[in-house]
């Protein structure tokens, strides 16, 4: 008997959107907490100890959140190149997307910053800090903090993407299955070129980290570089997620029955990893920390999308994700200063009370601003030049 057909792969897949959702929780979650660390220690000290320390290792590794959103792009990148499966795609398309996705939220993000913050105009006052932030340059280059502050990963992501299609020229025949006399098989060649990617990022971070550690004390800003914000040591959590999307598209394996597994494993990894990257474990602790962290997300992204079964929590939230992202720091700070002169002696760094209030209230206005910049920049510049977002999304109908 002939085979059947092979189903076609979903356009959309929901735990993207819910996944996103949770990473740029955290990222909240950590900026939150850098204004009211004292009122959460102070509330945890009441609390068991356990619960305590749960509560404590949340707020302080929350930054796990940046390293969420690298494999949801990872895998995001790799899952369009599988869904353009037998089109014609052109670098220049791939490019000219990826603008229109990114820097026209970032301009306006920008502009309310300034509106919103007269003071920040200072960190304008030399042409080379206004071109560093016009070109995304501050997660490479010593800029003023406070701007934007969490868009030091944008500038890795977006050297990411300069990558990406380079890599992918290369991987496209294997992880499409077009190679002649391979087949869906294929794919098989892909995923040792991605792993072998994550082995030169980890041994380039582990490299630096031994170097800095004897011989680089002093230097804080070349340290920050080498192990977080260089594209090269964040390589790995990309092609840990094109390896997650290039398996999930696998049709010779049925990974269903182990999607549960996978999450419950990449969650135990990424605790872990979390717990091992503390200072007491010393230089190894923190070098093997942080794979386990990137494996462990990578799993429970491939174990999310296998459990693909509609709607999720926090999908809503994470197809706004961009927006809020950007716009959270000002919004935090704007937030902050608001119940301060309203209640003033009321929000302080140690009342929790102030910290729920305020921290909640930022949240919903940050998630008002990312749905105004998905609806009213970020997908009126691509349905403009009639650019479909390659990352997954729902059809206009199913929001």
């Amino acid at each position: 008997m002939p085979s059947a057909p092979e189903a076609p792969l979903p356009r959309h897949l929901e735990p993207l959107d819910a996944l996103r959702g949770v990473a740029v929780s955290l990222v909240f979650l950590q900026h939150l907490g850098d204004r009211w660390l004292p009122a959460f220690e102070i509330a945890a000290a009441r609390l068991p100890g356990p619960l305590a320390a749960v509560v404590l290792a949340c707020v302080h590794h929350a930054h796990i959140g940046v390293d969420l959103f690298f494999v949801l792009s990872g895998f995001s990148l790799a899952y369009g190149e599988l869904l353009a499966a037998g089109k014609e795609t052109s670098v220049f398309a791939f490019y000219k997307r990826r603008f229109l996705r990114i820097f026209p939220a970032y301009i306006v993000a920008t502009a309310l910053v300034v509106l919103t913050h007269p003071m920040r105009l200072k960190l304008l006052d030399t042409w080379q800090t206004l071109l560093g932030y016009l070109l995304v340059l501050q997660g490479y280059v010593e800029l003023p903090s406070g701007f934007i502050g969490a868009s030091w990963s944008l500038t890795t992501e977006i050297h990411a993407y300069i990558l990406f299609p380079f890599l992918f020229a290369f991987l496209a025949p294997y992880v499409r299955g077009r190679k002649e006399n391979l087949g869906n098989g294929g794919r098989r060649v892909a995923i040792p070129v991605l792993l072998a990617t994550c082995v030169f990022a980890w041994g380039l971070r582990f490299g630096a980290l031994v170097y800095f550690s004897r011989f680089g004390g002093k230097t804080w800003w070349l340290l920050e570089l080498t192990q977080h914000r260089l594209v090269f040591v964040r390589l790995d959590q990309f092609a840990l997620g094109a390896a997650a999307a290039v398996l999930f598209a696998r049709k010779k394996h049925d990974w269903k029955p182990h999607a549960a597994l996978l999450m419950g494993a990449g969650i135990v990894s990424v605790i872990l990893g979390a717990c091992v990257e503390e200072p007491g474990w010393g230089t190894l602790g923190y070098a093997g920390g942080y794979p386990l962290v990137s494996i462990g997300m990578a799993a429970l992204v491939l174990g999310a999308t296998l459990r693909n079964r509609g709607a999720v929590p926090l999908a809503r939230l994470g197809r706004a994700s961009y927006g809020f992202f950007l716009n959270h720091q000002w919004v935090l700070g704007l937030t902050t200063a608001a119940f301060g002169r309203i209640w003033w002696g009321f929000v302080t760094a140690t009342s929790l009370t102030s910290a729920i209030l305020v921290g909640g209230s930022a949240f919903l206005f940050s998630y008002v601003a990312g749905e105004l910049s998905r609806r009213h920049v970020e997908e009126r510049f691509l349905k403009r030049r009639n650019l479909p977002d390659p990352l997954p999304e729902p059809p206009p109908t199913d929001r």
